[in-house]
């Protein structure tokens, strides 16, 4: 089993590291990872609007690519990627996607912290669950 948390939309060349990954695996191999949500990695400098009522940047949503965005007063690279690139390029390299989940609050977490209420409008991650073979 590989497993990784929020590193895969760091990585510039997603195709090679799928197939390194394959290659790493038995037959029957799990590979479980998290990364940003693709609709918050869509927009230029990553810009994400503070009221959720004013949407969020998707303009780029269907360019997948490099983009570069401010975190913690760094500008940082990571890589756009749609959901559609990401499951294909997972099925191209002999996974199958067994389950994807995109998470959201508890109500008791939104009542401690008003702010995830903006985790219902978009989701931050997406958690992916893909085994080796069966697809090629």
């Amino acid at each position: 089993m590989v497993c990784s948390s929020l590193i895969f939309h760091y990585m510039d060349d997603y195709s090679s590291l799928i197939k390194k990954i394959n290659g790493m695996l038995n037959k029957e191999g799990q590979l479980i990872f998290s990364q940003e949500h693709p609709i918050l990695t869509a927009g230029e400098m990553g810009v994400i609007l503070s009221d959720p009522s004013e949407g969020i940047n998707i303009k780029r949503y269907s360019l997948d690519g490099e983009r570069h965005v401010m975190w913690l007063g760094k500008e940082i690279t990571k890589y756009h990627r749609k959901v559609s690139t990401i499951i294909n390029t997972l099925q191209e390299n002999g996974f199958t996607v067994e389950k994807i989940v995109e998470p959201i609050p508890s109500q008791e977490l939104i009542e401690k912290n008003e702010k995830m209420l903006t985790e219902l409008q978009r989701p931050s991650y997406i958690v992916i669950k893909a085994r080796k073979g069966a697809n090629k």
